[in-house]
């Protein structure tokens, strides 16, 4: 009985995954010339602006809540090239593409 049981429950698991990765997943793109920065709590706007100078950016937008940035790349680098570039400065916490998603409408 045991292994009978066993055995449904294998099946399940492999019926289950099968649906999971059989659904369609959301869609999702990086804005191509869009980045995302988090600068550390202490970095001064002197080291912001010189760095923002740098990567060759303009600032879009600020997200207060999360005390996040959104910047247009105006250098001929691409998003992949910068955030490689810059992920382990010691003023950026965090260095991210702007992803847009997309829901399935049902």
């Amino acid at each position: 009985m045991l292994q009978f049981i066993n055995h449904i429950m294998i099946l399940i698991i492999m019926l289950f995954s099968v649906l999971l990765f059989s659904c369609k997943q959301n869609q999702s793109d990086n804005k191509s010339n869009e980045i995302l920065i988090k600068f550390k709590t202490n970095t001064s706007t002197t080291v912001i602006d010189s760095l923002i100078k740098e990567i060759g950016l303009e600032k879009i937008k600020e997200i207060p809540r999360l005390d996040v940035t959104l910047y247009k790349i105006h250098s001929k680098s691409s998003v992949d090239e910068i955030i490689e570039k810059y992920r382990t400065n010691p003023y950026i916490e965090f260095i991210e593409p702007n992803y847009s998603y997309k829901t399935d409408k049902k």
